[in-house]
């Protein structure tokens, strides 16, 4: 409401983990909360997983943990928020005001919700939503022909794998408005290599067909992201 006075919350705060001892961190206590929201927050559970603290941060008061997020220098936004309610829409608001966004991952109902606390704070919320398709496999498939082969890439394919990184970026994630900025979509694919997690389909002549990278990798799942085949190559089942 305009001109209000936003309310104290002091209950109620926002925790960076990188600022937190190491052993005062209960771990489990973090994938416990996540439980069932696991396979709609992959990446953030990774990050629980790996212990990495630099990116993590909780929403607690002093008796509980009501909330979890991961948030990197680039904006990417993930979290698991089981109920917002107004004292978490407070901090959280305090929190973007401070922190740009441009990227937030997770189920759709929490994903629309932190884009209204993000609108509340003056930032452009111009945006696409991408959908998380579920699979599970109970055998391996052969579905590709045989003269084909899927591989994980080396940084040998850099420099062969950057004409698909740069048509992905103008066709599934930049703004119609905004160009491609070559020095970024040459970090992108050298960081998904070096760790090791981008996989190509090549043909037999060794051209690149179609790429794929894996976003978020936990006990239980993992998502796939960046998937992009070739125009030449597309209508042939090759991305399935």
């Amino acid at each position: 409401m305009p001109g209000a006075t936003r309310q104290p919350t002091a209950c109620l705060s926002i925790h960076p983990l990188a600022q937190a001892e190491e052993n005062s961190i209960d771990w489990k206590e973090l994938t416990d909360y996540i439980g069932r929201e696991e396979i709609f927050c992959c990446q953030l559970m990774e990050e629980i997983l790996s212990g990495n603290r630099s990116v993590l941060y909780t929403i607690q008061n002093s008796r509980s943990i009501v909330g979890i997020f991961s948030y990197t220098r680039g904006g990417s936004f993930s979290g698991c928020i089981k109920k917002f309610t107004r004292e978490i829409n407070s901090v959280l608001h305090d929190f973007f005001m401070l922190n740009k966004t441009n990227c937030i991952s997770g189920k759709e109902s929490f994903v629309k919700k932190i884009l209204s606390i993000i609108s509340q704070c003056g930032q452009s919320t111009e945006c696409s939503f991408r959908s998380m398709h579920m699979m599970e496999f109970s055998r391996p498939a052969k579905i590709i022909p045989s003269s084909l082969k899927i591989e994980r890439c080396t940084m040998d394919d850099a420099d062969a794998m950057m004409p698909l990184q740069v048509e992905y970026s103008r066709s599934e994630v930049l703004p119609h408005w905004q160009e491609t900025y070559l020095p970024q979509e040459r970090a992108i694919v050298e960081h998904r290599i070096r760790q090791h997690r981008m996989f190509a389909l090549y043909s037999e002549d060794g051209t690149i067909i179609s790429r794929l990278y894996i976003n978020g990798l936990t006990k239980k799942y993992s998502q796939i992201g960046g998937v992009f085949t070739r125009k030449e190559f597309r209508g042939r089942g090759y991305a399935s």
